[in-house]
């Protein structure tokens, strides 16, 4: 992975796929598709809070239904604090209480908040079975 990222155009085909639209559904679909070869995980979601705060579901490939809420949790997390987040199982930690948000399937997550002029109005969560 080092050694990939080492090339400049490691992150220049992303930021441009990414840059490509303004449609969330499109620059989440692009941000996944280049991420996903550098971090292999079952399942990659990407989540936004509405203007209610609400979160909703940009994009989703390949969470598996028992993942779905670790994902989400991990997601809720990464927006409220504006942090980076990772965990070897979600259903285990501290932070959410065991099987909290119903996430009672062991899997591991980590999430990266997408930040845009001081907010984080977006997070990128990476979940996989532990």
């Amino acid at each position: 992975m080092r050694r990939r990222l080492g090339r400049a155009d490691a992150l220049t085909g992303i930021v441009r796929a990414v840059n490509a639209s303004l449609e969330p559904e499109k620059v989440a679909e692009a941000m996944i598709a280049g991420i996903a070869d550098w971090i292999p995980v079952s399942g990659w979601l990407v989540l936004a809070a509405d203007e209610s705060g609400q979160l909703k579901t940009i994009m989703s490939r390949g969470v598996l239904p028992g993942l779905e809420s670790a994902a989400k949790a991990a997601g809720q997390l990464v927006l409220r604090t504006g942090e980076g987040f990772s965990s070897a199982d979600i259903a285990r930690d501290k932070r959410f209480g065991i099987g909290a948000d119903g996430a009672a399937v062991a899997g591991a997550a980590v999430g990266f908040p997408l930040a845009c002029r001081g907010r984080t109005p977006g997070a990128l969560i990476a979940v996989d079975r532990a």
